[in-house]
């Protein structure tokens, strides 16, 4: 059996089908195994289908499939598969291709499902140093970082492109929330980065003021990675990799100092008398509803 494994969309969800040897043995105890019913209730787009056809043609040692079997003769082999205990279904938090706890998914220790790993890559590091912050912000997205969500929508290149990414996107990842909310809080973190910087005492046209908006991108882009790395090295809060909003807002402050801006012009930090850790837990759910905690982590380290 030659072992195939794919990435099925059924619904609003992603999961994996395949061998469960594919599923490293750790994960084995944190994620029950999917029943096949899933399947009857998931596969009505044709895309899954095809997807899952080309599973069942890959793996089923029957081998006996007329040209174009009927959905539920594709659904019965499925299920057999499933049943079999040779492969596996289980939920993916995120666009992963497979379900190894290797560079490409860990577990998420609040919901027991895999979400890709967090981790900076060098092509990502890469992306920063050559200045394109938005396909940096993009991979990020990819991964299910909540600091993307913003980031992403910063740097796009279109409206469209951002409202497409949060309309395809998992709800979950979004808070349940649409085009309109995202992109509010995208222009009022342009308008505060603007402010601050005319505070600042920066004097310049429309052209000069986004390019130095895109420096200021770049810095914190750079902080997020030291960040994350960090946050890796020490295992700060429940998942690693996934910071705290103390940490998210600890950064902006580190990367908007080398601009003399204020850490009031940061948007989770806006209320210059009250203390962070209150504002967190006033509004800091607008923003960033599943960011991890700060648990263990000691504060800056500059």
């Amino acid at each position: 059996m030659p072992g195939r494994s794919v990435t099925l969309k059924l619904g609003h969800d992603s999961y994996f089908l395949g061998p469960r040897h594919a599923v490293c043995r750790e994960l084995h105890a944190s994620l029950p195994r999917q029943s096949a019913s899933l399947l009857d209730a998931g596969l009505s787009d044709p895309g899954a289908m095809r997807t899952l056809l080309d599973f069942v043609a890959a793996n089923d040692p029957a081998r006996d499939f007329d040209e174009a079997p009927e959905d539920r003769e594709v659904l019965r082999r499925a299920k057999r598969l499933l049943n079999g205990g040779v492969h596996v279904l289980v939920r993916l938090d995120g666009p992963a291709s497979h379900a190894c706890a290797g560079p490409a998914v860990q577990v998420d220790a609040a919901s027991g499902t895999l979400r890709p790993d967090l981790a900076i890559t060098a092509e990502e590091e890469s992306l920063v140093e050559r200045g394109d912050i938005r396909a940096f912000w993009l991979s990020r997205l990819h991964k299910l970082d909540p600091v993307a969500r913003i980031g992403f929508g910063l740097w796009s290149r279109s409206a469209e492109e951002y409202r497409a990414a949060i309309e395809r996107g998992n709800p979950e990842y979004w808070d349940h929330k649409g085009f309109a909310y995202w992109e509010g809080i995208t222009r009022t973190t342009i308008v505060n980065l603007s402010v601050g910087l005319n505070k600042a005492g920066f004097r310049g046209n429309m052209r000069q003021e986004r390019e130095k908006i895109r420096n200021v991108g770049k810095a914190v882009a750079r902080m997020h990675i030291d960040y994350v790395k960090a946050d890796y090295r020490y295992s700060y809060g429940k998942i690693r990799g996934l910071l705290s909003k103390q940490q998210v807002a600890d950064y902006h402050h580190e990367a908007f100092a080398e601009f003399h801006i204020q850490p009031d012009n940061y948007g989770g930090t806006w209320l210059r008398a009250v203390p962070d850790e209150m504002e967190f837990r006033i509004y800091g759910f607008l923003y960033c509803h599943d960011c991890d905690s700060d648990e263990g982590y000691p504060g800056p380290a500059r």
